[in-house]
């Protein structure tokens, strides 16, 4: 065996790990995986080999040793390397860890409700199903959890209306931390996007505010006035959202689109495929792989770059060749996890078009890793 491709099929193979379980871990299409398997299609690159490391054991010497290219010597090497066989052991401890209540803080929409934030209860079962509950008991939403590899998601719906929360796997050790919220404000129509903390304790006033920090620095809403300016943008009257099948909603996706906003100078672009499968490119290539979900109002693009780390694009199902969407990801210089508004376009847009839209960068940005640093002061404080 030769090929790294040969050698991929056979440990994948020898490993138990099927296509879609390996693509369902990567959020990459099943076809996708297929094809990194045979040198025919000649799809395999060096940061798949790198993410499918990240997920599966199997090192990346593997595919680098010319030596290594029998059955028997590849089976030694994984044995040796101590590679497991795949189970489901992970995701049944990360969910046994999540069953049970979460106090869920944050601020609300506006100062005029007269409170400056919410205390939800989130309630995770072991048939991972998912209840919200206002303060007084009552339901607010209902929904479920999909447990990843690195991440994890609740998708919650009130009145067809999804909310979504996504936090880091790793933050499980603490039973305090920042999840990512996504969601319609309670009392307005308005679009909303913030961090939000999950505890198991009940914490006092004074623990919350100090966390949650300054309400610019946490909260984003795309209101009214951000809708206008995009119509503006577009020259349309208004932005039409309508119920259409998946099919009819990828369709109206497929291709390169570009990223605008204010975080960076590099080229961002992202090609959605006809599998689902997506490819985000900076300045031309490839940075990282993922995938294309669709749901009742919202699109959600789940991306994984060489090193294992995970960003996440959403956006509201529009016909439009121009829409706002949101961010969360990693600084590529400064390592800080953030959150950005930006715009989605299939053409490149000015600069002074961009500025139009969004105003500036402080609207448009959240730093995530001052909020847990924050939350991680208040918590050593009580």
């Amino acid at each position: 065996m030769h090929y790294r491709e040969e050698k991929l099929d056979y440990a994948l193979n020898y490993l138990n790990c099927s296509s879609t379980k390996l693509a369902e871990e990567l959020n990459v299409s099943p076809s996708i995986v297929s094809q990194w398997r045979s040198y025919e299609y000649n799809r395999l690159k060096k940061m798949h080999l790198f993410a499918i490391e990240r997920v599966t054991g199997i090192p990346y010497e593997l595919f680098e040793d010319e030596s290594i290219n029998t059955k028997e010597k590849i089976e030694g090497f994984l044995d040796k390397h101590r590679v497991n066989k795949r189970d489901d052991l992970q995701y049944n401890n990360i969910l046994n860890n999540l069953v049970g209540k979460w106090y869920c803080y944050n601020y609300t929409s506006s100062k005029d409700l007269g409170r400056e934030y919410w205390e939800d209860i989130i309630e995770i079962r072991e048939d991972r199903s998912v209840i919200n509950y206002n303060e007084d008991g009552t339901i607010y939403a209902e929904g479920e959890i999909l447990i990843n590899r690195w991440q994890t998601i609740i998708t919650l719906y009130r009145k067809n209306t999804p909310i979504n929360i996504i936090f880091d796997n790793n933050l499980l050790v603490n039973e305090t931390f920042f999840a990512f919220l996504t969601a319609k404000a309670k009392h307005t129509l308005n679009e909303i996007v913030e961090f939000v903390i999950f505890t198991k304790e009940k914490l006092t006033a004074k623990q919350v505010m100090y966390a949650i920090g300054d309400r610019k620095r946490n909260q984003t809403i795309i209101d009214e006035d951000a809708k206008e300016r995009l119509r503006k943008v577009i020259y349309k009257d208004s932005i039409s959202v309508n119920r259409y099948d998946s099919n009819y909603i990828l369709n109206n996706h497929l291709g390169t689109w570009h990223i605008n906003n204010f975080s960076s100078k590099k080229k961002h672009t992202i090609k959605i495929n006809a599998d689902f499968s997506v490819e985000w490119l900076v300045d031309g290539a490839v940075d990282s792989v993922g995938k294309f979900y669709i749901h009742e109002h919202d699109i959600l693009i789940m991306l994984e770059d060489a090193r294992g780390i995970r960003s996440y694009l959403l956006l509201n199902i529009t016909e439009q060749d121009i829409k706002l969407c949101c961010l969360k990801s990693r600084a590529a210089i400064t390592h800080k996890d953030i959150f950005v508004v930006g715009i989605m376009s299939r053409d490149e847009l000015p600069k002074d078009r961009v500025q139009e839209i969004l105003e500036s960068n402080e609207k448009s940005y959240i730093n995530i890793t001052y909020l847990r640093d924050r939350l991680s002061k208040s918590m050593e404080d009580s």
